[in-house]
């Protein structure tokens, strides 16, 4: 199966699945930006609403809990409007196939090009 961001990798995931002949869905994430400037990401929320947070980030910008905790809030309820506008049927059941997100994917390849320390 071919999974795709919802918003930013659908469009590359779909071209992808089509050649491949595999069927395509959608992985909905929500970025957490930083307080006063939301265009840098502190973290994201998945569809599980599990968030994972750059604790560093946090606290160099000096993000507020109360912030961090109404944006994590925020994009939870984001993100359940957006599955379900975008999947009718459910999560993918991805029991016994593999799985490739191609934004990610191909993002993570990108900045190996940089050397970094350690592989993303």
């Amino acid at each position: 199966m071919i999974l795709g961001l919802a918003r930013g990798g659908v469009l590359v995931a779909a071209e992808v699945a089509r050649l491949l002949h595999r069927p395509l869905d959608v992985i909905v994430v929500r970025k957490i930006g930083a307080q006063g400037n939301p265009e840098v990401a502190i973290g994201a929320v998945g569809e599980d609403g599990h968030a994972v947070i750059n604790d560093a980030a946090v606290r160099a910008l000096r993000v507020s809990a109360a912030y961090l905790s109404d944006s994590i809030e925020v994009a939870r309820t984001t993100i359940r409007r957006r599955v379900r506008a975008y999947r009718q049927d459910g999560p993918p059941d991805l029991r016994g196939m593999t799985a490739e997100e191609v934004a990610a994917r191909t993002a993570a390849n990108a900045a190996r090009l940089f050397g970094p320390a350690e592989r993303p």
